[in-house]
């Protein structure tokens, strides 16, 4: 029964260190980039022109920096205060 005891200690410390790969800012990011997206498409949609101004330059624009907005909140790294905060 100790042996038990001892394993499920140790997962449990090993469950502790481990940390979130993405922070709340992240999603926050993420949420943005979305919502240009889907923006960007909703433009598109709306003005239904071959030539119309904001179909052909604005909602390009905003899909292209939507997928760059996924990008960054991919590579951006936590802030270091909430490491800290994680390992007390």
């Amino acid at each position: 029964m100790a042996k038990r005891t001892g394993k499920r200690a140790k997962i449990n410390r090993i469950q502790e260190q481990q940390t979130m790969v993405f922070d709340a800012t992240n999603y926050v990011i993420f949420l943005v980039a979305i919502i240009l997206i889907l923006g960007g498409f909703l433009g598109m949609y709306i003005e239904n022109e071959f030539e119309g101004w904001f179909s052909l330059y604005v909602s390009p624009l905003m899909i292209v920096g939507g997928f760059a907005m996924v990008a960054f909140g991919i590579v951006k790294k936590p802030a270091e205060s909430s490491k800290t905060d994680a390992a007390s």
